[in-house]
């Protein structure tokens, strides 16, 4: 459905797998796996944010003349994301959105290495990232009935937001 960025295999691994198929009459020596018929009913609009993903700040009234950093930050974001997202299709009525966030500088090497590329569960939380992309993209985001959200530890110079709009 989505394409994360997965470990290739080995050619050992490849070689192992191709006997396997030998053995069992499915396969010849170079066969390939026969091509995914989609069986979607929708069609899907894609874009990158090179930017970190911010989630949408509690708002206040006082938000529309007071210029506080925090929500100065979340507008400068909205427009990157409309920026980004240039015309976008008419009658969505979902959004997957993967965020590759990077990890803290002060982290030691060591920790670097392990938590690269493993699922994020600290702040921003998915729902205000996904709000705030929505927010940016609508005017009326109530139609929206499936979001979800991907949150993966990555190194700075890969940060970015993968966004996936579901329409028919």
């Amino acid at each position: 459905f989505f394409r994360l960025n997965m470990p290739s295999w080995t050619p050992q691994q490849m070689t192992d797998h191709r006997k396997s198929k030998q053995l069992l009459g499915e396969a010849g020596e170079d066969s390939l796996p026969p091509p995914v018929k989609p069986t979607c009913a929708f069609k899907t609009f894609s874009f990158i944010i090179p930017e970190i993903a911010l989630g949408k700040p509690r708002m206040t009234r006082s938000d529309v003349w007071r210029k506080r950093p925090a929500v100065m930050r979340y507008r400068q974001f909205c427009d990157t994301v409309r920026e980004c997202a240039g015309t976008i299709p008419g009658n969505v009525f979902g959004v997957y959105v993967a965020s590759y966030i990077p990890m803290p500088e002060s982290w030691s090497a060591k920790k670097k290495e392990r938590m690269y590329g493993t699922i994020m569960r600290q702040r921003p939380d998915g729902d205000n990232i996904i709000k705030g992309i929505l927010d940016a993209l609508f005017d009326e985001d109530s139609g929206v009935g499936i979001m979800t959200s991907f949150k993966v530890w990555c190194s700075e110079e890969q940060a970015q937001i993968h966004v996936h709009l579901f329409y028919s």
